[in-house]
């Protein structure tokens, strides 16, 4: 068997790691990237596409900025069309504990320059008509915010990363890692080897079994995302509709990307299973989500299900993502991105890029490394993380 080497070698093929892929091609890194299933396949092919620089903590909000400059220049750049829809994203706050929370996130996104407002109730029905919002306290609006075709989004990637050169093989998962002295040697992956100078674990909700083939733990849980696609009889082709997120009952919406009228809705939550890729959707859980979503949009309360689907959600302690050369002198970690891949890694994938060139980075990546979870050193994402947030609600 052939010994490919290569200077880079990134495992997982989700939005994580084709982004970084892109960014090392593009700046002449002989890069190869292995997934265990065709791209798309994974997690970041099937969550709801939203993507926002509305985050509490510095770090990702710097990232959703990069993100979204990305995102919203990428078919005048590129060409592709990823289906990008700039119709906003909105928090919904019901206590004056949860409006606090939003007040202190848009403070804080206004000094890098977001136009994130607060907004009250009377001025939401403007953002999203026939919302019920008599019991909603305040909210924070971010009108450059939005949604994309997540699949659209990986396979464009993909697509600019091989252009630039970097070798992408599918269906191809890794099986083993030789270690010698404190470095990775080889990896063997499918009926490949490969002697990378690197290794990035970009793995998702897999990264925890690559890492314990080098004897180490990643703090990474799987959780299930389930999504629904409602229907209503009185259907607004045309109409978009902001990702809605309703802190206080979880449900969350927004318009379904082909714009027919229908929205794609789920439910936060913990509910913790097994790293299955084909993991199916949590039919039960539909009677209450669906009943969430016409408490807060009516005139879905009957709508037609017309497809279901589930997704796994790589969670960490306090929904920050661990970034890092981790456990090995050429062990890179991008992964546990807690449900904000899509917003997030596009614009940290540029910094990830520099770290692994040894180049030093526009901003600070301290509250992403391995180590403060082991110090318990930042303070966790607050706006609609999972882990943290499913602590705080008793899950």
């Amino acid at each position: 068997m052939t010994v490919r080497a290569c200077d880079v070698l990134i495992i997982g093929g989700g939005i994580a790691g084709i982004s970084v892929a892109s960014e090392l091609a593009g700046a002449g890194v002989d890069v190869v990237l292995v997934d265990g299933l065709s791209l798309g396949e994974g997690s970041s092919g099937k969550n709801a596409g939203g993507v926002r620089q509305q985050f509490s903590e510095e770090t990702n909000i710097r990232a959703g900025i990069d993100s979204l400059k990305r995102i919203d220049g990428f078919r005048q750049e590129t060409g592709i069309d990823i289906a990008f829809r700039k119709v906003g994203y909105l928090f919904l706050a019901a206590t004056p504990e949860q409006g606090a929370i939003l007040e202190r996130a848009v403070r804080l996104q206004n000094r890098f320059g977001i136009r994130t407002r607060m907004v009250a109730p009377g001025e939401m029905d403007a953002i999203v008509p026939g919302m019920r919002t008599d019991d909603v306290l305040i909210g924070s609006f971010g009108p450059d915010d939005g949604y994309i075709d997540p699949k659209k989004l990986i396979h464009a990637f993909a697509r600019l990363a091989r252009e630039k050169g970097a070798e992408i093989v599918e269906r191809c998962p890794v099986t083993s890692i030789r270690i010698a002295g404190n470095r990775i040697v080889e990896v063997v992956a499918g009926a490949r080897r490969f002697a990378p100078a690197a290794v990035v674990n970009a793995a998702g909700v897999w990264a925890p079994r690559i890492a314990r083939m080098i004897g180490a733990d990643l703090p990474i849980t799987s959780r299930r995302s389930n999504l629904w696609v409602a229907r209503p009889a009185d259907i607004n082709p045309g109409e978009w509709i902001p990702q809605v997120i309703d802190v206080e009952t979880r449900v969350f919406f927004h318009s379904e990307i082909g714009g027919d009228g229908s929205l794609v809705f789920g439910v936060g939550g913990a509910e913790l299973v097994p790293d299955d890729p084909n993991i199916p959707c949590n039919w039960d859980k539909l009677p209450d989500g669906l009943k969430r979503l016409g408490n807060r949009m009516p005139r879905f309360a009957g709508a037609e299900i017309t497809r279901g689907w589930a997704g796994l959600v790589e969670a960490t302690p306090d929904d920050n993502p661990i970034v890092g050369w981790t456990f090995l002198d050429n062990f890179y970690t991008n992964a546990g991105f807690s449900g904000h891949g899509m917003g997030v890694a596009p614009g940290l994938a540029v910094q990830v890029a520099k770290e692994l060139r040894g180049i030093a980075t526009d901003y600070s990546l301290e509250a992403f490394r391995f180590e403060r979870l082991e110090k318990d050193l930042v303070k966790g994402e607050d706006l609609f993380g999972v882990s943290v947030n499913a602590k705080a609600a008793g899950i």
